[in-house]
């Protein structure tokens, strides 16, 4: 069984193999920004191990070419001890360092000690040593070098020290680019949308319905219904009086091509020639409108993802991905989920939300505690952590 810390009782959840860290916050936290400086108070749990966010400041300095500016969120993660290479892993007294490779995965390499590794070398070779041993021709320091390099051996394949699911040691950071969006119930999901916007929707849909409606002056309905949104509008027609509306009669249809410069305020035929006041009193639309509804348990205020950037994008974020163990030997071993080819010394990431703040022209502003139905800077609604 893995995690006994969550299996024995007083743990703060309950036992089980998952494949993402359990995260959840230890005490509230806050956040001040100056610069490019996050600091936090507050704690925060992974796997039941806590953490003081106070010992874990953001920096986003180095991330000045890799983010735009936009609405984040700032999450945090796991992080693991991760030397870079031998020398810093024996620093560490560790037996193995992490690389990413070609397909920005990160691979954990075990290796035998350096210094008995070049103890044998420097000798003539594990199978020339062993050799000399089994004549009876070895030296002392010979058979000790065999039996130190047989230890070692034995160790790298033994599941105790080697391939075993790694324990977080630290909290990382990754930023989500969020937008705000909202699907709750609806009597017309179109309204507030961008002219992009409702184009790429009407290039998704095979029917959707558009209502008359008729108005005094074009400037009436821009008033009332974002009328610069040309493409919420399926035809327009200008009128002489209100009767010639009512009974569609005499109607001059009006052009609505937004990238060119259309409007309804100073309307143009399909001719391009402007239709004079004497012969546009009323304006009649039919006008697209999209009803929406679900159930109050299905509807959400999740801000939408634009991008989320992690470890595979910048060393100074942490990762969501795992670890992977390298085949450069077999262990029989158990791990998170015996994936092909490649086992998981770690688990999946869990991002656990703990600020919002906007980024405009390289300045790091309006950072404050990501809480249940936050608003985010540009007034989109947050999700509950």
């Amino acid at each position: 069984m893995l995690n006994s810390n969550q299996i024995l009782a007083g743990a703060r959840t309950k036992g089980g193999i998952q494949t993402y860290v359990n995260g959840d916050y230890s005490s509230i936290p806050t956040v001040s920004v100056a610069g490019s400086t996050f600091t936090f108070t507050g704690g925060v749990e992974f796997d039941g191990q806590g953490f003081d966010l106070a010992s874990y400041p953001f920096v986003a300095t180095s991330l000045s070419t890799l983010l735009v500016d936009g609405n984040y969120v700032l999450s945090a993660v796991p992080s693991y001890v991760e030397p870079i290479d031998r020398t810093a892993a024996e620093t560490l007294g560790l037996n193995y360092y992490v690389e990413q490779n070609a397909a920005q995965e990160s691979l954990v390499h075990y290796f035998l000690p350096s210094a008995l590794e070049s103890s044998v070398n420097a000798a003539g070779g594990f199978n020339s040593l062993y050799k000399l041993m089994a004549m009876g021709a070895a030296s002392g320091a010979e058979i000790q070098l065999v039996n130190s390099y047989s230890d070692a051996l034995e160790k790298i394949a033994d599941p105790r020290f080697v391939g075993k699911l790694f324990s977080p040691s630290g909290v990382g950071y990754v930023l989500t680019r969020v937008y705000p969006q909202n699907n709750s119930s609806r009597n017309d999901a179109l309204v507030g949308l961008t002219n992009a916007q409702i184009e790429l929707f009407k290039a998704t849909q095979g029917y959707i319905a558009a209502e008359r409606k008729i108005f005094p002056k074009a400037n009436v309905y821009i008033t009332g219904n974002n009328g610069g949104v040309l493409a919420k509008i399926q035809r327009a027609f200008a009128y002489s009086s209100l009767a010639n509306a009512n009974a569609d009669v005499n109607a001059i249809e009006i052009k609505l091509d937004y990238a060119a410069g259309n409007t309804l305020s100073a309307p143009v035929d399909l001719n391009d020639v402007v239709i004079l006041a004497a012969n546009y009193s009323h304006v009649a639309v039919f006008e697209y409108y999209q009803p929406t509804y679900m159930s109050k348990g299905h509807e959400g205020t999740n801000p939408g993802v634009y991008d989320v950037y992690t470890k595979e994008d910048s060393n100074v974020l942490g990762r969501l991905n795992p670890l992977y163990q390298a085949r450069d030997l077999e262990v029989a071993r158990v791990s998170a989920g015996r994936g092909m080819p490649l086992n998981a010394v770690t688990k999946y990431g869990y991002p656990l939300p703990l600020a919002k703040f906007n980024l405009a022209g390289g300045v790091y502003s309006a950072a404050t505690v990501y809480t249940p139905g936050a608003i985010l800077p540009s007034g989109g609604i947050g999700p509950t952590p």
